[in-house]
């Protein structure tokens, strides 16, 4: 009859990347409109509204990646989605434009481009400070490496093994919550290794055992990410533990053949003492982490690593996070600063840095 029928329909995947990317920019917003309490409640609302919407999202999305066929309430909520989120957007657009032309930029500048531009120009940094042809052809290679994991990570086969790898993992011992996927970009570890508070400390730490006057133990060493950054941005030993086999699988074939880089796949909490004993710095990618695990390991830090040890954790050390309180032969971990930076599920996150001291010391 020459009627043309046409059927709307959006992909899983980019329903539930476009929610997570919604948040991040609302939570940058936070961040930006400080005095404007009128636009941190419209923010603060628009976060809660978002949130359901955001795990409908990533429900329907996992659906389609285990291969259930979407039935057709999930098609509706899809729809739903779609619409909540246009909705959100264009909340967030006249919240951002009430806050401001800074929070304009603020907002328009936590997204995946704009994270590709700071790294890029991070790495360019460190080439132009490569003063030998060895520390050269090693940052040549961290890129090489760092656009590997990006599309890695971006691949559907790799979000699908990694949904399996979470529902298997998540048991007695550990929560689902443990095993949450997220990334920080490079730019973020350099303006965090960058901090004159942790210099210092770096300057006062421990040499480290293992084979080399820098090691540093990256405990949810995920892809390969942080023990990139370590060998091959700083030159330094790394040594990577990782409880997902997706995860360290990817990992040991982004950086095989790497000398300073070594890969466990494993429970930190099996792991041996010379594992902390011999560390310089240790990373605690522990932002999801059951607060018992947290516990445990801050613990091991604190009793088994040598003293002037540096700790760079993702939570912040205060109240039932803390991990001050002396240890073994009155050993202490000691909080040296916070320092903030965007990572790919939060616009400003907290960052502590802590050392091993001597209680008193």
């Amino acid at each position: 009859d020459g009627r043309v029928r046409v059927r709307l329909a959006w992909h899983p995947l980019l329903l539930a990347a476009d929610a997570h990317a919604l948040i991040v920019q609302c939570r940058a917003l936070l961040g930006a409109a400080e005095g404007h309490a009128e636009v941190e409640t419209g923010v603060r609302a628009l976060i809660a509204t978002l949130m359901p919407v955001a795990r409908q999202a990533r429900a329907v999305a996992d659906q389609w990646l285990l291969g259930m066929r979407p039935h057709a309430r999930a098609r509706g909520v899809a729809c739903l989605v779609h619409q909540s989120l246009g909705e959100g957007r264009a909340r967030l657009e006249a919240l951002a434009a009430r806050a401001g032309p800074g929070a304009v930029l603020r907002v328009s500048g936590a997204t995946r481009t704009d994270v590709a531009v700071r790294d890029g120009a991070a790495l360019d940094a460190l080439e132009v400070r490569a003063n030998e042809q060895a520390e050269a052809a090693r940052v040549a290679r961290l890129r090489a490496v760092i656009g590997r994991l990006r599309r890695t990570e971006a691949s559907v086969a790799f979000q699908r093994s990694l949904l399996r790898a979470q529902a298997a993992a998540a048991d007695d011992a550990y929560s689902a919550g443990n095993f949450a996927y997220g990334s920080t970009p490079f730019a973020t570890w350099q303006g965090l290794v960058s901090v004159p508070a942790i210099q210092t400390a770096v300057s006062r730490a421990a040499p480290g055992a293992l084979g080399g006057p820098w090691h540093v133990l990256v405990v949810g060493s995920s892809i390969g990410w942080l023990c990139a950054y370590v060998s091959l941005g700083a030159g330094a030993r790394s040594l990577g533990y990782e409880l997902l086999a997706p995860l360290h699988q990817e990992a040991s074939t982004a950086l095989q053949g790497e000398p300073l880089v070594a890969l466990r796949q494993g429970d930190i909490l099996g792991a041996p003492h010379e594992a902390f004993g011999g560390a310089s710095a240790v990373v605690l990618a522990s932002q999801c982490w059951d607060e018992a695990l947290h516990r445990e390991v801050c613990r091991r830090v604190r009793d088994e690593c040598a003293l002037g040890t540096v700790l760079i954790d993702y939570v912040p050390h205060t109240g039932a996070r803390g991990a001050a309180a002396p240890g073994a032969e009155g050993r202490a971990l000691q909080l040296v600063c916070t320092h903030h930076g965007p990572v790919s599920w939060e616009p400003r996150l907290a960052f502590s840095i802590l050392e091993v001291r001597a209680a008193g010391g």
